[in-house]
C-alpha cells in the first residue's frame, strides 16, 4: 500500500512539475511575421547595466542588414514570467507582459512599437487556457480593455509566441484614440521551425491589414462590408458567388451556429460577445479574410 501510494505522489509531483512549465520568448533566430512586417530578435545591448535583446522590423522577406529598422530592447524575467521592453523613442523600461496573471487580474503594458506606445494600455484577463503547440501545452490568456468607455477589444497572449496583435503589440484590446490599423500575428518561426501559424489566415506572408473593414486585395476592393464596427447585423455587399462563410473569435476559434442570409447577404452577430471577430468569405477565386469589430449593444 505505501508502495502505491508512494508512486501517485511521484505521478503527481510529474505532473505538477510538467504543469508549471515556462515558455519564454526565443533569445535569438526567431521570426515574427505580422501583416508585411517581420519582426526579428539580432544582438544584445546593454542599458543601465542591464543585458536586453535587439529588436528589428522589415518588410523584406529576405531579411537583409539594410532594411532593419530598430524597434526597441527586449528583457525577459523568466522566474517570474514578465516581458519588458523600451521603445527606441523612450529611456524608461515599461512591462510589455506578465504571464503570471489570473482570471479578473488587471495589468497595464506598453507596446514597444513606437506607433502604439504613447501610453500604458489598461487590461483586464477574462480567460486563461492551455494551445497545444508541437506537441506542448502552452498557456495562453485572454485579455480585454479595462476602461469603462471605449471599444471594449479582445487579443489573447501565448508564452513564448505573443499576442495575436505580434509580440511588440500587446495592449491593442485597449486602443489609442487613433488606430488606423489592428495588425495581426501570422506565423513565427525559430530557426527552420515553424512554430506557430495563425489558423484563420494559413500565410506566413499574407498582408491582411489595410485599416478595419478595408478591403485586403484588389479584387476585394470593389466589395463592401458594413457596417463596421457593428452592434449586431453586418451586411456583405458582394458582386461575386458565396460558397461559403465561416466566423472565428480573436482565438482562431471557430464560432459555431452563425446565421447567413444569403437572400440580403448579412450575418447575425447578435448572439455573440463584444470583441474582434474575423470572417473567411470563399468564392470560387479566392478566400478573404476580413476583420469586424462587434461593438456593445
Amino acid at each position: 500500500m505505501m508502495r502505491i501510494l508512494t508512486f501517485f505522489i511521484f505521478l503527481s509531483s510529474l505532473y505538477n512539475v510538467s504543469g508549471q512549465t515556462y515558455f519564454a520568448f526565443p533569445d535569438s533566430n526567431c521570426v515574427w511575421s505580422v501583416e508585411k512586417e517581420k519582426h526579428l530578435i539580432k544582438g544584445d545591448s546593454v542599458f543601465n547595466s542591464i543585458t536586453y535583446k535587439k529588436y528589428y522590423t522589415t518588410t523584406d522577406t529576405n531579411l537583409t542588414i539594410a532594411s532593419l529598422q530598430f524597434v526597441g530592447l527586449v528583457r525577459q524575467d523568466k522566474p517570474n514570467k514578465k516581458i519588458f521592453g523600451i521603445a527606441s523613442t523612450y529611456t524608461t523600461e515599461a512591462l510589455m507582459y506578465d504571464f503570471n496573471l489570473n482570471v479578473n487580474d488587471t495589468t497595464r503594458v506598453k507596446p514597444l512599437l513606437n506607433m502604439f506606445s504613447l501610453t500604458d494600455r489598461r487590461l483586464k484577463v477574462t480567460a486563461k487556457d492551455s494551445i497545444l503547440i508541437n506537441g506542448q501545452y502552452r498557456k495562453r490568456l485572454t485579455v480585454k480593455s479595462n476602461v469603462p468607455f471605449g471599444p471594449s477589444l479582445t487579443e489573447t497572449w501565448i508564452e513564448g509566441i505573443g499576442s495575436s496583435y505580434g509580440p511588440l503589440s500587446a495592449g491593442l484590446a485597449d486602443p489609442p484614440a487613433i488606430c488606423p490599423c489592428f495588425p495581426t500575428l501570422l506565423c513565427q518561426k525559430v530557426n527552420t521551425l515553424t512554430v506557430f501559424v495563425n489558423p484563420i489566415h494559413n500565410s506566413c506572408y499574407k498582408a491582411v491589414c489595410t485599416g478595419v473593414g478595408v478591403a485586403e486585395s484588389n479584387k476585394a476592393s470593389f466589395w463592401k462590408i458594413y457596417p463596421n464596427p457593428t452592434s449586431d447585423i453586418l451586411f456583405i455587399d458582394i458582386n461575386d458567388n458565396i460558397q461559403s462563410i465561416s466566423v472565428y473569435n480573436s482565438n482562431s476559434q471557430l464560432m459555431h451556429g452563425i446565421s447567413f442570409n444569403k437572400t440580403n447577404r448579412s450575418i447575425d452577430f447578435s448572439k455573440l460577445s463584444d470583441g474582434i471577430y474575423f470572417i473567411k468569405i470563399l468564392t470560387p477565386d479566392q478566400i478573404i479574410t476580413k476583420r469586424v469589430i462587434l461593438t456593445d449593444k
